[in-house]
């Protein structure tokens, strides 16, 4: 976006761009991301009660110290740092954007930030939304 600006289009938005390259790109990783978040969380108990391991790591024990401790400290930071803001950005654009359609001076705005969103789909194609 930064070589875009200073070589193609000096005029370019960057707010409005980088908002909608970084959108795209959690968009896409998104899925990936919020189960590699969970995998800490998921345990299955043992057939002799002893305790619980986590179902991808099974000699790691859930007991919530040493190893399993960092692991659900570094998973509830992504959840904090990575899922949380990105599902407040896209419930934002989607919650605003009857308003920012109404409203003529901000429509171009709102459209070009969050066109990883809402240019997904097409009126002809309505079936695959």
């Amino acid at each position: 976006v930064f070589l875009k600006k200073k070589f193609r289009v000096p005029d370019l938005d960057f707010v409005v761009q980088t908002m909608n390259a970084v959108g795209a790109c959690f968009q896409l990783f998104f899925v990936a991301i919020f189960v590699t978040c969970l995998t800490p969380f998921v345990c299955y108990e043992h057939p002799n009660n002893l305790g619980f391991s986590m179902n991808s790591e099974p000699g790691v024990l859930c007991n919530n110290t040493g190893d399993h401790l960092s692991m659900e400290i570094v998973s509830s930071l992504a959840v904090l740092l990575v899922i949380i803001p990105y599902l407040c950005m896209t419930s934002y654009a989607t919650v605003t954007y009857r308003s920012a359609m109404e409203n003529a001076s901000t429509s171009g705005r709102h459209l070009h930030m969050f066109r990883f969103l809402f240019f997904r789909y097409h009126p002809h194609a309505y079936w695959y939304g």
